[in-house]
């Protein structure tokens, strides 16, 4: 056993180490052709780890802590990665804060999109939003197990996920997911799924849809059990349940030049414009109005969920 342990931190070891030294601009990894795509995110207590399925082959993203490591080879064994291709978003060098050394990849199969951030912090976040890198995803997998100083307003703009997936331990001594990162993802109406209380979760990417083993279980609440009986419990959207907000919603000024045309509001990051100020993808507080030709011109396009 000890063996194997040696063996899995060695795999991790040289995993991590070949994607530190290899220069970013050669690290997309691409397969022909599109097919199922299946990922886990498998339980591993307040740990991550990430087990990516496709065309007969595997890419196993972290790995959890050594105490897991029987459960991720028992997992491993005879499981088949292929069809899509990844890109390593950061880190763009070595930094002080350890947490901001971790692999940042998106993983794309067909139009269907993952990004993986590990531990990564603010200041990774923001590196990569400066860098003008396509950032669209279709899930998240939320940075340091839903830790304050990760998941910023500005990231989730960029990152615009359809879903978020949290993995942390249950009743974890770092009371994670914390309840500011809870509140950006509950006030963008984000789907969340949660390993601390679903238990190991797997999405299946045909390249175009994606399935899940479970429904979002959409628990907003933080990993503080004071924070949550002060705030009253769990907050958030039920599956399938419309975002909705008591903010008025302006009335847009209808232009007088034609040319102009239809209002529509831009964020401050991100790559989508949006008929209303807050439908949930985009911080309201930093939005603001131009019209449609406008932000065409600037290379923004449709939000998909409100238009």
């Amino acid at each position: 056993m000890k063996k194997q342990n040696r063996l899995l931190s060695l795999i991790l070891s040289l995993f991590l180490l070949l994607f530190t030294l290899v220069p970013q601009s050669a690290l997309t990894v691409k397969a022909e052709g599109n097919s199922e795509m299946a990922v886990h995110f498998i339980d591993v207590g307040q740990g991550n780890a990430i087990l990516v399925q496709s065309g007969g082959q595997n890419l196993l993203y972290d790995g959890g802590d050594q105490s897991h490591a029987d459960l991720i080879i028992s997992y491993l064994q005879e499981f088949d990665f292929g069809t899509g291709s990844f890109t390593v978003l950061a880190p763009n060098g070595i930094s002080q804060n350890s947490n901001d050394n971790s692999l940042v990849i998106k993983l794309e199969n067909g139009s269907n999109s993952f990004i993986f951030t590990g531990d990564a912090e603010e200041t990774s976040e923001q590196d990569m939003i400066s860098t003008g890198m396509n950032l669209d995803c279709d899930v998240l997998s939320v940075g340091h197990h839903g830790s304050a100083s990760s998941t910023t307003w500005d990231f989730l703009e960029a990152t615009s996920p359809s879903y978020a997936v949290i993995s942390c331990g249950i009743n974890n001594q770092y009371n994670h997911p914390s309840a500011d990162t809870m509140g950006r993802l509950s006030d963008m109406g984000i789907p969340v799924f949660r390993t601390d209380k679903q238990g190991t979760i797997i999405a299946v990417s045909d390249g175009t849809n994606i399935s899940w083993s479970q429904e979002p279980c959409d628990d907003y609440s933080s990993g503080d059990s004071s924070v949550n009986a002060s705030a009253g419990g769990t907050g958030g959207n039920s599956w399938q349940e419309e975002t909705t907000t008591s903010d008025p919603v302006p009335e847009q000024e209808e232009s007088n030049n034609a040319d102009l045309g239809t209002m529509v509001w831009i964020p401050a990051t991100g790559e989508k414009y949006h008929s209303i100020p807050n439908c949930g993808r985009m911080n309201p507080d930093t939005a603001r109005q131009v019209s449609r030709s406008e932000a065409e011109a600037m290379g923004y396009g449709p939000c998909s969920k409100c238009y």
